[in-house]
């Protein structure tokens, strides 16, 4: 991964997350390093290029259980009267310290929810960020929640305290499920790209068709970064390309899309290519890459089809399974699968074999559990539809809705 500065580049490991959802243009681009200036931007003056983002050990968390129907830490919180507890009695609740396991592990509880807490200390000209598993949310100085995630998936990152000093942390974590998990990093970096959670499309042997590409990005700092570029670095294999977006909020997690051009179809035998990814901004003091794979597919195989979703300008994806045979000018059926929780469009698609009448696209509803097929999965499970219709021949009296389990409850 790598830092620009001046146009000089520097070795280093990249960091980011956050943004707006309002597109702005979408362009191809060729531009070189950053033109920062060397002047602060959103994270202050940065002499140095930034180093790579450093665990952060808690020696003991305090820990306590509480059921849903009786949590006296969130109010005190709100009332500002909430401090690291002693061990023993504190709230009315019996308090004792954990020291964590492999990975973050805190502890088991058969309550409805576990806390941890913490103080920590960030080091001068650096930012704090999380991950959180089997995690509601994430609390600093009993003010700034961030989400965890309750679903376990070890994919999310959220920042935690934009500025230097020490920080109060409360961890709010579910019970009777998976051990909850906290890991802490420090950094100097002023976004974090998180390779862990990316949106990748399958690009397919004989293809070039361009598709976006989403990955999660931390803003570290405590101030919006205005005037994005997501570009994709001209290479031997993809075009150069800009998708500009007019902000990333501050000390946030947004999903940012790129877009991918390939510059030839990708040829037979070929398992995946390479892109670096650039975000860039007058208010960064450096411009950031991240290099990722993207796979490559058989011609005639299931893949992963991705677009920008017209709720949040977000890179979305769903699992196709094409006809065993596709003829020129023939219509085909089409079956829209909904998945379980859990599931993924990828895995809901492997479940179906090749048909020779019709296709299957199987959406992913944001995330294995979504929004139940409710709300904004309900959008892009319709926003599914729409794209199969207009990006192959289907026969629109042949459109077959089905679902298993949540999927079920979705049809």
């Amino acid at each position: 991964m790598r830092w620009l500065h001046h146009g000089v580049m520097v070795l280093g490991l990249t960091l980011a997350l956050g943004c707006s959802d309002e597109v702005l243009e979408t362009s191809s681009s060729s531009t070189g390093g950053g033109d920062a200036g060397g002047s602060g931007g959103a994270g202050g003056a940065m002499a140095q290029p930034p180093g790579e983002p450093q665990a952060l050990a808690v020696p003991e968390w305090m820990v306590t259980e509480v059921s849903a129907a009786n949590d006296p830490v969130v109010g005190a919180m709100i009332a500002g009267t909430f401090d690291l507890p002693p061990a023993g009695e504190y709230l009315g609740l019996n308090w004792w310290p954990v020291v964590p396991g492999e990975n973050g592990k805190l502890a088991d509880t058969n309550y409805d929810r576990l806390y941890a807490v913490a103080r920590v200390q960030v080091p001068a000209g650096h930012h704090l960020f999380a991950r959180g598993d089997t995690v509601i949310s994430f609390y600093t100085d009993s003010l700034a929640r961030h989400p965890g995630d309750f679903y376990h998936s070890k994919k999310m990152r959220v920042p935690l305290a934009a500025h230097e000093g020490e920080h109060l942390i409360v961890v709010r974590a579910m019970g009777k499920r998976k051990t909850p998990e906290v890991e802490l990093w420090t950094t100097d970096a002023e976004i974090v790209f998180n390779a862990a959670d990316i949106t990748t499309p399958d690009l397919i042997v004989g293809d070039s068709s361009e598709r976006p590409f989403g990955i999660a990005v931390l803003n570290t700092t405590g101030e919006a970064i205005t005037d994005l570029s997501a570009r994709v670095v001209d290479s031997d294999e993809f075009e150069a390309t800009e998708i500009r977006f007019p902000s990333l909020a501050p000390d946030a997690v947004t999903q940012l899309s790129f877009l991918l051009r390939p510059k030839s179809p990708p040829a037979e035998g070929t398992r995946e290519l390479s892109a670096t990814l650039r975000i860039d901004s007058p208010n960064l003091a450096w411009d950031y890459e991240e290099k990722v794979t993207v796979p490559v597919v058989a011609a005639g195989a299931r893949y992963r089809h991705t677009r920008r979703s017209q709720v949040d300008a977000s890179t979305q994806y769903h699992g196709v399974v094409p006809p065993s045979e596709v003829e020129e000018g023939k219509d085909y059926g089409l079956f829209l699968s909904l998945h379980g929780a859990g599931v993924e469009a990828k895995g809901q698609a492997a479940a179906y074999g090749h048909m020779d009448w019709a296709y299957v696209v199987a959406g992913t509803n944001r995330r294995p559990f979504g929004f139940d097929w409710e709300e904004w999965g309900r959008l892009d499970a319709l926003e599914v539809l729409d794209t199969a219709i207009a990006s192959h021949s289907i026969d629109t009296t042949r459109v077959h809705l089905t679902g298993h389990s949540m999927g079920g409850h979705g049809t």
